[in-house]
């Protein structure tokens, strides 16, 4: 936008009705910190324009017929402006006062609605009162390149949120800044990728460095403030932005769980395991399907085991980590309402002769809104997948079993007796994203086929759930 100067006039023939006597009253100038000041106004008032600079509170004024005056400030907020001037002696127009009312627009840079009366003792055809309108640099807020600025932008929780920060009339804003209300994050990470998602943990904000720039996700909707402001000339400009955020219903979830028992999981194989067949199932997540978005399940476990071998006791340990992919089911495509678990250890008569077993899980249920529409979620299989949308949480559901096998005179695993016990707590509503230290890979136990022998005998081998 260019810059209009305007200067008042020496002479107004075409002014020539008097209409009434305004009375310029003097008032304190406001601080020249007060963010509601724009440091420079570019002004039109009847034919002329100018360039008003602010000084202390007030405004050194100049117009393009060499009037020159000084603009005190009376009100200056969105719903009222009252401005009054004083023209300077070396003037063209000296003695000349004028008051100057409006409303500020939405987007905060520019007067709306303007009228000024001019008073000009001895001068004829005084007063008189004309339109006039300014504008100034005021910030903008974008969103994805779109201008939201006296906008109340709706968005959901998991969307990207991608915003920017300008000034208007293509003036520099130097130390730009942002306030965002509600809870956020910056992305969420399964390190090193999503492919092998060996350390997993959210991503926090941090809208505390000057940025013209900003991306961040809201976890909980809500009605929420973003501020950006900047630095011009000394002065603090901002302007605020209201987002609405969406975020579906907390559904419930219902846990079932099985039986802890002796099952061969193929032919000449036994597992000590919870859920016993297709129709007792170890444990089972079930919540209501939805129609927009996706549900994303994510399990994290801990897990301790010894195990009696000819050489002694052997323990293994597992402490906090992801339960095979990302999310569980990272290896089936589309999104699930349930989900189900079989952990349980292979049972190896050859190397060890009793198991016991102390297993904790917990299960996290995700909501993503899947954006853009039928984007491909990030999982093990897809990678970090074509969504910009992130998975945010729910809630999650503890839950445990613990079991003890022994292998007998009898050629035969069987129960230890009073060793066996399992138990689910009612799903709890939170917004603690998935955080895990390692990745468990599910399978044997040891491990099956040729790989056991070499597995038992080093240090590392470890106990994982079965699915």
């Amino acid at each position: 936008m260019c810059r209009n100067r305007f200067y008042a006039p020496s002479f107004l023939p075409f002014l020539a009705s008097l209409l009434f006597i305004f009375p310029v009253q003097p008032v304190q100038a406001q601080s020249d910190n007060s963010p509601n000041l724009p440091s420079l106004i570019d002004e039109i008032e009847g034919p002329f324009s100018g360039t008003w600079l602010l000084d202390n509170g007030q405004y050194n004024a100049r117009w393009d017929n060499g009037a020159i005056a000084v603009i005190t400030v009376a009100s200056f907020t969105p719903q009222s402006v009252v401005l009054y001037r004083t023209d300077t002696p070396d003037s063209v127009s000296a003695g000349l006062t004028a008051v100057y009312t409006g409303q500020m627009s939405s987007t905060g840079d520019s007067v709306e609605n303007g009228s000024v009366t001019w008073t000009w003792p001895g001068v004829p055809g005084y007063p008189v009162t004309r339109n006039w309108s300014a504008s100034w640099e005021g910030v903008q807020i974008f969103l994805e390149d779109n201008n939201i600025t006296g906008t109340t932008p709706s968005v959901v929780v998991g969307q990207r949120i991608n915003l920017k920060t300008e000034l208007s009339n293509n003036v520099a804003c130097t130390l730009p800044m942002w306030s965002v209300e509600g809870l956020t994050v910056a992305g969420f990470e399964a390190l090193p990728s999503f492919y092998d998602p060996t350390a997993g943990s959210a991503l926090p904000t941090d809208f505390t460095k000057p940025s013209d720039t900003e991306r961040f996700y809201w976890v909980r909707g809500g009605s929420f403030s973003v501020t950006a402001s900047c630095m011009l000339g000394g002065q603090t400009l901002s302007t605020q932005v209201t987002f609405n955020v969406h975020m579906p219903n907390i559904p419930p979830v219902l846990t079932t769980m099985g039986t802890i028992g002796i099952v061969e999981t193929r032919p000449g194989e036994e597992s000590l395991q919870l859920g016993t067949s297709s129709s007792d199932i170890g444990i089972k997540f079930q919540t209501v399907p939805r129609s927009t978005g996706a549900y994303q399940w994510i399990q994290t476990v801990s897990i301790h085991a010894i195990l009696l071998t000819p050489k002694g006791n052997h323990e293994i340990t597992v402490s906090n980590e992801l339960d095979t992919y990302y999310p569980y089911n990272g290896l089936k495509p589309g999104a699930q309402s349930s989900e189900k678990d079989y952990p349980g250890a292979t049972l190896v008569a050859s190397l060890f002769t009793k198991v016991s077993e102390s297993f904790s899980a917990r299960m996290y249920l995700m909501w993503n809104p899947q954006l853009p529409s039928n984007c491909v979620l990030p999982s093990t299989e897809a990678g970090t997948g074509t969504c910009t949308s992130i998975s945010v949480p729910l809630g999650y559901v503890d839950w445990q079993w613990t079991g003890a096998a022994q292998y007998t005179s009898h050629k035969q695993w069987e129960l230890v007796r009073g060793s066996t016990s399992k138990g689910a707590r009612p799903f709890v509503h939170s917004t603690a994203f998935p955080h895990w230290l390692g990745r468990s890979i599910s399978g044997c136990y040891p491990d099956c086929g040729r790989q056991h022998q070499t597995l038992f005998s080093s240090s590392d081998f470890f106990q994982v759930d079965s699915q």
